[in-house]
Parts: structure tokens; C-alpha cells; sequence
């Protein structure tokens, strides 16, 4: 993939459960562009300062599905202005869906990869984040286990499984697949 310019528009959702490293990787990711923009879901959730519920909570799922179309829409917006977007955030196949159809208004194929660590190093990651949720052991293996089950089929285009990897050979790893080789 040439990576200082974009043929078709380019919109990669780096997912994974918390503590995969989707944030450390798709910062990477966008710095190997020469126009590019990593989009963090998380600053969407974060931005409802009235009326929120932690999107894992009974009761999230209309605001979930209205902060994914949101972030969907505002990639799509950076990637029709000839920039490579980076979409950083835990997605599940249902929010792909959504990412994926409303990209497709814009005639944008989305494309993710899904990042999986071993679920000891995704929970001792997650734990050791600040600011933390106060969520406790159970939550993170739940995450990953829920990750595992649901990208087997192959619904996300590929699954890295990097717990030995250094960011740069992820990265390296994903550019490869995007680019077909």
C-alpha cells in the first residue's frame, strides 16, 4: 500500500477487546500515512456529558448504536477529503455492521482488523488503565472471550494475534494485508 497517497478512500477500524492495543497500534498506523487522521470512538462516548451510560451497561444500546454512526459518518467525512482513517475502538460485529453500512452511503468499503493479545496480557493492560472504568477482572476476559467468539468467522477481514509482536510488526502486518500481499 503506498502509503503517502490513497487510491480509494481508506477507512481501517482497529478493534479488539480493551488493553489489545488499538490505540497504540492505529496511532502507529497513522503516522505511516502522509494524510491521515486516527479517530478514537472513545472520544465520541466521552463527549455526552448528560444523559451518558458506559456503553456496556443494560440500557446503552440506542446511544452505542447513535455514537458508532456518528464516528462512522465523521470517518467517512476525513476519508472523501483524501485521508487514510484510522477508526480505534471496541467493535463487535453488530457496530461493524452499522460502521459498514453507513460507510457504504459514501461508497467507502470499511475494513478492520481485529487485535488479540492473550487474554492474561488484554486483562493486565486493561486493569492497569488510567483513567480506569473500575471494572474488574471478570469484565476484561469476558471482553476477550466475546472477541474471540465473535471474529472466528472471519467477518472482520483478519485476526492478529500479537501478544509477542512489537507495535511496528503489527502495524507492518496490517499494511501487508491491506495492501493484498
Amino acid at each position: 500500500m503506498d502509503t503517502n497517497t490513497a487510491s480509494e478512500p481508506l477507512v481501517l477500524i482497529v478493534s479488539g477487546p480493551p488493553g489489545a492495543g488499538k490505540t497504540t497500534v492505529a496511532a502507529e498506523l497513522a503516522l505511516r500515512f502522509e494524510k491521515s487522521v486516527h479517530l478514537k470512538t472513545d472520544w465520541f462516548f466521552e463527549s455526552i456529558k448528560a444523559g451518558f451510560v458506559h456503553p456496556w451497561e443494560p440500557g446503552s444500546a440506542a446511544q452505542n448504536e447513535t455514537v458508532i454512526r456518528i464516528a462512522a459518518r465523521a470517518a467517512g467525512q476525513y476519508a472523501l477529503a483524501d485521508y487514510a482513517v484510522f477508526v480505534d475502538g471496541v467493535v463487535l460485529p453488530w457496530a461493524l455492521e452499522i460502521y459498514r453500512a453507513e460507510l457504504a452511503r459514501d461508497g467507502i468499503d470499511a475494513r478492520c482488523v481485529v487485535l488479540l493479545p492473550d487474554v492474561e496480557l488484554s486483562t493486565r493492560r486493561g486493569l492497569a488503565r488510567v483513567p480506569s472504568y473500575n471494572l474488574d477482572e471478570r469484565v476484561y476476559r469476558d471482553m476477550h472471550r466475546q472477541f474471540v467468539e465473535a471474529y472466528r468467522d472471519g467477518t472482520a477481514g483478519v485476526r492478529l494475534f500479537t501478544t509477542v509482536q512489537q507495535i511496528t510488526e503489527t502495524a507492518d502486518d496490517i499494511l501487508r494485508w491491506l495492501d493484498g500481499r
